[in-house]
């Protein structure tokens, strides 16, 4: 319940008995808050008794009735939600300003005398229903709200009962690593010296400044510490990173070295094998001619010139035709 619409039905709920049209008020469990007449007397019992209205604003983002107009203090329930009547939107500049406007005439009308301090929440969204990135639409919900508050202050800067107190501020601007685990909670330390800031500025003893002081040394130390942790991690993270891209290059470099010697000695095996071949071709060739040569003589001595010339192509065809066949086996053994 930190949209100002829902705070100003809370108002008018307690001390004029205007409840909404609807049923929109739901727990963080999707219960149905009643408007019992039991409950409504004793918070403006409490109303009426209080000095102080602390008021925390937090988004600009909710769920309304499209019918009625009137606004769901959170989203509507999974099975309570209706398309046709139920809708998104976010609280513009000068409505926020309307409702803050309307908080404080009640305030004034039913306790003129007490004191209002207005503060705006530090924990951010996690989701949104908007099609922008959530941390885009936190900022712009955050901004709204606190230009709309300070634009009402402005207003009322001469009525002294009338505070706001900066818990907002401090967090985001303060700290470095405001935030717990999840991103989203304020840690106890900054949580502790907000408190303590509150202490010693509004409460009545307060609290002295040398404890305020204390305070905000212990969460600024653990601050400095959380960011020397962090810079530590991203040193180990950044040397860590430089050591593997440095070894990448090294060995990519050793692989393409490894790569050329492989390919230049398949080059030269290459070549030899080739030669091998040619030469034992070349000697074979050799070797068959000079025996030709000594068959045809012998033949031409015993038979004569024309029968031992017959006789020779045809035994050398013969021949010829054997040792190609055995040549290619041959050949292909030297190759493997």
């Amino acid at each position: 319940m930190v949209n100002t619409h829902a705070i100003l039905q809370q108002f008018l709920w307690a001390w004029e008995n205007v409840a909404p049209q609807a049923s929109v008020w739901h727990g963080k469990k999707a219960e149905d808050f009643e408007q019992e007449e039991g409950v409504r007397l004793t918070t403006k019992a409490l109303f009426d008794a209080a000095d102080l209205f602390i008021i925390t604003l937090g988004l600009s983002e909710l769920w309304y009735d499209e019918p009625t107009g009137e606004v769901f203090w959170r989203a509507v329930p999974a099975d309570a939600y209706d398309p046709q009547r139920h809708k998104f939107r976010t609280a513009t500049h000068s409505e926020t300003l309307h409702n803050l406007e309307k908080i404080y005439s009640l305030i004034k009308t039913h306790r003129p005398n007490a004191h209002i301090l207005f503060s705006v929440s530090p924990i951010p969204l996690t989701a949104t229903f908007r099609p922008i990135s959530c941390l885009t639409a936190d900022a712009v919900s955050k901004a709204t709200i606190r230009s709309a508050l300070d634009e009402f202050l402005q207003a009322h800067s001469d009525n002294k009962s009338l505070h706001y107190f900066p818990s907002y501020e401090a967090v985001k601007r303060i700290f470095h690593y405001q935030w717990g685990e999840d991103r989203r909670h304020v840690r106890r330390d900054v949580l502790d010296f907000n408190m303590k800031m509150f202490e010693h500025y509004y409460c009545d003893p307060g609290l002295e400044e040398n404890e305020l002081r204390a305070a905000y040394d212990h969460a600024w130390e653990l601050d400095i510490n959380r960011a020397e942790n962090v810079r530590g991690r991203d040193r180990i993270f950044y040397e860590e990173k430089r050591a593997q891209t440095k070894k990448a290059k090294i060995d990519a470099r050793i692989a393409a070295r490894a790569e050329l010697r492989r390919q230049e000695q398949q080059r030269v095996l290459a070549e030899k094998l080739e030669k091998r071949k040619q030469s034992t071709l070349l000697a074979f060739i050799d070797r068959t001619n000079a025996a030709f040569a000594w068959i045809y003589k012998y033949l031409r001595k015993r038979l004569g010139h024309t029968a031992s010339v017959v006789l020779f192509w045809i035994f050398r065809a013969a021949v010829v035709l054997l040792a190609l066949d055995s040549l290619t086996g041959w050949i292909s053994l030297i190759g493997e």
